[in-house]
């Protein structure tokens, strides 16, 4: 399988935002706006960092901090913030100040503004219109690119149907279908591209280099469709979270105590029903990836909720790493009460070994770990929705 890193790091990066979003309310719940909703109007200044999730979401903020929002529908007339990262089925934005931009969504319009730094944003149909100014590098991955936008450094894109028509300062490096580079593109560095179709209007400008690499027959199959990429994308990103999944429950346990503390009280002391709520989960899923993936609209969002899913799974593993950490510490010492950062730190370490060491029995150690993983899932997805709805308080965590 020819595993594309750049675009599987790209996931990741969205899929770790979009985990904060999940569980942003359990560490910056005092330093934080967070909302939710079926529908949100927020016209207001935003002194922290902010996080919405709704069915739709207006936004006419002024923030000085970091905007993030998942929405069926998110549109903005007028937002300033520092980085945006947004999820939703159609986004629709004009009169942008931000300095760096995530965007994923089934149909993604940027109409007029500025992105001072970069921009990696992935859809079903994207657009940048011209009065959109973007100051660094831009990622877009989709089905149908229209770039319009004026961008001072490079551009890296991938797509069915790109057509460009601005000028960009840097190298551009282009796979498609079909490309289209309109009278109005200027490229500053070098170009190179990929294409089934090509058509470049006679006043189009190109200062550097051109290479033009080969398209086969082959880029049609499966193993070069969209659907392969994204499937590889995927799996790139679940071998790296598995290597790492040690790690990210220290790094959890010490960084998230209010959500690893919940999860392991839960799992504890309601065992089925979150062994249930995550077999319903682990079945409804992958189904509704796939009933996702089979259009182009939906594809963007059979990725973000594979990156949801991929993400929830090892913070429900750094849950069940800490309750066995603590419930080792109870048997081993008189301790009371929650472990400082650094007891934190090795009880969930210890915990983890010990989930490790007995998932390898064989046979009854496939069982055990997918049955605590099942556990773990249901518990961190349950204590994720109440804290990102602020319901959960000091008391609500078992």
């Amino acid at each position: 399988m020819d595993i594309d890193w750049q675009r599987a790091g790209t996931i990741g990066f969205l899929a770790v935002l979009l985990a904060l979003l999940t569980v942003g309310g359990a560490t910056f719940h005092a330093a934080a706006e967070v909302e939710a909703g079926e529908k949100l109007t927020i016209e207001k200044t935003l002194n922290d960092i902010s996080f919405f999730a709704g069915s739709e979401i207006r936004l006419e903020a002024t923030s000085r901090d970091d905007v993030i929002a998942a929405a069926g529908e998110v549109i903005s007339r007028r937002l300033t913030a520092d980085t945006l990262v947004l999820a939703g089925g159609e986004l629709e934005l004009s009169e942008l100040t931000i300095e760096d931009g995530f965007l994923a969504g089934g149909d993604i319009t940027l109409r007029s503004g500025t992105i001072e730094d970069d921009l990696t944003i992935a859809g079903g149909e994207i657009r940048l219109d011209e009065p959109l100014r973007i100051g660094g590098t831009v990622h877009a991955f989709g089905g149908e690119l229209r770039l319009m936008a004026p961008i001072g450094g490079k551009l890296r894109a991938a797509g069915g149907d790109i057509d460009i028509n601005a000028p960009i300062d840097g190298d551009v490096v282009l796979r498609a279908e079909t490309l289209t580079l309109g009278p109005l593109t200027v490229i500053g560095g070098d170009l190179t591209y990929r294409a089934k179709n090509v058509e470049i209007d006679p006043a189009a400008t190109i200062r550097g280099e051109v290479d033009v690499e080969e398209w086969s027959e082959d880029e049609e199959g499966w193993g070069n469709s969209p659907a392969a990429s994204a499937v590889s994308s995927l799996f790139a990103l679940a071998v790296i979270m598995f290597l790492g999944a040690g790690l990210l429950a220290v790094v959890v346990a010490l960084l998230l105590p209010r959500l690893t503390s919940g999860t392991a009280e839960r799992v504890r002391t309601k065992p089925l029903a979150s062994l249930g709520m995550g077999l319903l989960i682990g079945l409804l899923g992958p189904a509704l990836m796939i009933a996702l993936g089979v259009t182009i609209i939906g594809l963007p969002l059979s990725f973000l909720l594979g990156a949801i899913v991929l993400v929830l799974g090892p913070l429900g593993l750094a849950g069940i790493a800490y309750g066995a950490g603590t419930l080792l510490r109870s048997i081993l010492t008189s301790a009371e009460g929650e472990p400082g950062p650094v007891g934190r730190i090795g009880w969930t370490t210890l915990g983890f070994l010990v989930v490790a060491l007995l998932s390898m029995i064989p046979v009854l150690g496939m069982i055990f770990w997918l049955l605590l993983a099942l556990m773990g899932f249901g518990a961190v997805s349950q204590m994720s929705g109440r804290l990102l709805a602020g319901r959960a308080d000091e008391g609500g965590m078992a």
